[in-house]
């Protein structure tokens, strides 16, 4: 099956093909980093997984380059968990503090754990993982499925990260629209402004009513006052 032998654990890789490999990936994050800012929805949930893809076949060309050192596989979850907690922390302290000695010292370490492992030869002869790889193959009969189960958790992992990301996106573009409607200006309540225009209007004509009928009984009055003084 192809996709076993894609991603065995049970093979020998040589320092170029794993510095090929280390490369294409290194390449391949820059570009995903560049490309998150300015995609969504789709395209950022596959990059992520291709993201995920790309750390397991590389996690895989790792453990065989160290097994064509004769070393175990085992070496390498175990390294790769502190070199990725170091990472982390000297890209937190990068953002939040320029650059220092842990930044220099992770990136030493890196430059070191890389050196190492894309220059040291391989065993001549053959060892428990298979024959002596040629530069840009891997030998060995490739046949085991734990790595194929890696892939697939880590594949998992990216589409899962894909869409915590984008769900966290909908939710800062709702609170920005939210913020939006919240300063601008409300419009005036125009059926206020109708009903205490008509109440003002019925004020008036209730006074020019009054005004009217005062000076009606007022003329009244004269007039009976005339005739009683005749």
């Amino acid at each position: 099956m192809i996709l076993v032998r894609l991603f065995s654990y049970r093979a020998r890789t040589a320092p170029l093909r794993w510095l090929a490999w280390l490369t294409l990936k290194l390449g391949f994050g820059w570009l995903s980093i560049e490309t998150l800012a300015q995609v969504e929805g789709v395209v950022l949930m596959s990059v992520f997984a291709a993201l995920g893809l790309f750390a397991a076949k590389i996690g895989t060309e790792t453990v065989r380059r160290v097994h064509d050192c004769g070393q175990s596989g085992w070496w390498v979850p175990t390294v790769a968990t502190g070199v990725v907690a170091l990472v982390l922390t000297a890209a937190a302290r990068w953002l939040g503090h320029d650059a220092d000695a842990i930044v220099w010292g992770t990136l030493t370490l890196a430059g070191i754990a890389t050196a190492a492992l894309g220059l040291r030869p391989g065993e001549r002869g053959i060892n428990d993982h298979g024959a002596p790889p040629t530069p840009w193959t891997s030998s060995g009969p490739a046949d085991g499925r734990a790595g194929l189960m890696v892939a697939a958790l880590l594949l998992a992992a990216g589409i899962a990260a894909g869409g915590a990301v984008i769900t966290w996106q909908n939710a800062l573009v709702r609170e920005r629209d939210a913020r939006m409607r919240a300063a601008e200006p409300r419009a005036p309540d125009t059926s206020a402004i109708q009903t205490t225009a008509n109440e003002v209007s019925m004020d008036q004509e209730r006074e020019a009513s009054g005004n009217d009928n005062t000076a009606l009984s007022t003329q009244i009055d004269s007039l009976l006052n005339e005739g009683h003084a005749r």
